[in-house]
């Protein structure tokens, strides 16, 4: 998986990641760097991407960082690095078995924007609720169990922000529109 990683630096370059997989401490395993030629972008926080093996399992293991102000990248996990340091930290990985789940979100289509006289509102799923807010908060507009096709009149709105509420049975949906 993939990792993005924070950090915060002065004008350094992080030029290796090695994690030490088969614990031995020597970081000099198949598969064991993770990431190489990193440049900090400026003096403070950055943030880098490197990416761990599939076949890491869960549990705790130690991360070495190879960072310097030079270009080295002809590193050794356990070498010696010109105006740098290593720097080793404690990273726990956790197994997760990912799935994504079938996730119906629900489409809303309002229209004109901005409206005059009759807001028309377009759903799709089950959609269990509509409402119509003032953008201070006051409630206009109120219905449930709608079609996938509805048209509001609006003419008595005040012009302004509305905001539009959908819920269905999982989600909430909000949309802006502008009354002239």
């Amino acid at each position: 998986s993939n990792i993005n990683l924070p950090y915060k630096v002065v004008p350094q370059r992080i030029n290796k990641i090695w994690i030490d997989i088969d614990g031995d401490g020597a970081f000099d395993g198949e598969n064991e760097e993770v990431g190489s030629k990193m440049v900090a972008a400026a003096t403070g926080w950055n943030s880098t991407t490197f990416t761990l093996p599939e076949t890491l399992e869960g549990g705790e293991y130690t991360i070495r960082f190879a960072m310097s102000v030079t270009n080295d990248t002809d590193l050794a996990s356990c070498g010696v690095i010109t105006l740098g340091e290593f720097e080793d930290y404690t990273v726990s990985v956790t197994q997760q078995n990912l799935a994504i789940a079938e996730v119906e979100t629900v489409k809303v289509l309002t229209y004109p924007n901005p409206v005059v006289n009759t807001l028309n509102v377009e759903l799709s799923n089950d959609v269990k609720s509509l409402e119509v807010y003032s953008i201070s908060g006051m409630l206009v507009y109120s219905a449930n169990n709608l079609n996938d096709k509805t048209a509001i009149d609006a003419s008595a709105w005040k012009a302004g922000i509305y905001l539009v509420v959908v819920n269905t049975e999982n989600e909430r949906k909000v949309s802006k529109i502008i009354k002239k």
